[in-house]
């Protein structure tokens, strides 16, 4: 997963940091994937659903970034619809393939049934998972 955070890294410090909001959207990205890991472990769920939760909870937000930096705002209605652009981001402009094809490579040593399931990602399991990490979040 430490690949992951330098990667996610790599793509906000493509934006101002040092401009509050746009700080506060990357230690939120985090602090979302700290909350994400506490309902892992509390679910127990296996090092695949960690790490792929664990995922999902640092790129859930990642069009905040550019909708910052384009728009000063966070209201979708006043500017671009965040979850559409993330989608844009991470699956049309390629953004994804930065994370999920190093856990492809580190899975398939571990388990072929994992490494075949990744394959079939797409971009609805991936909001399907994203919306449904988002649910518990907000129910805990």
């Amino acid at each position: 997963m430490n690949e992951n955070f330098d990667k996610f890294d790599e793509y906000v410090m493509k934006y101002d940091i040092n401009e509050k909001m746009i700080g506060y959207k990357y230690n939120h990205s985090y602090r979302v994937v700290h909350q994400a890991e506490e309902i892992c472990r509390s679910l127990n769920t296996d090092t695949v659903e960690r790490d792929l939760a664990s995922l999902i909870a640092l790129l859930h937000d990642i069009a905040r970034f550019r909708q910052w930096t384009e728009y000063k705002t966070f209201s979708d209605k006043d500017s671009i619809d965040h979850a559409d652009e993330g989608v844009k981001i991470l699956f049309d402009e390629g953004e994804i393939k930065n994370y999920i094809c190093k856990n492809i490579r580190c899975i398939n040593k571990k388990d072929s049934a994992t490494l075949q399931s990744l394959f079939l990602l797409n971009d609805y399991l991936f909001l399907f998972f994203f919306s449904l990490l988002r649910l518990s979040l907000m129910i805990a």
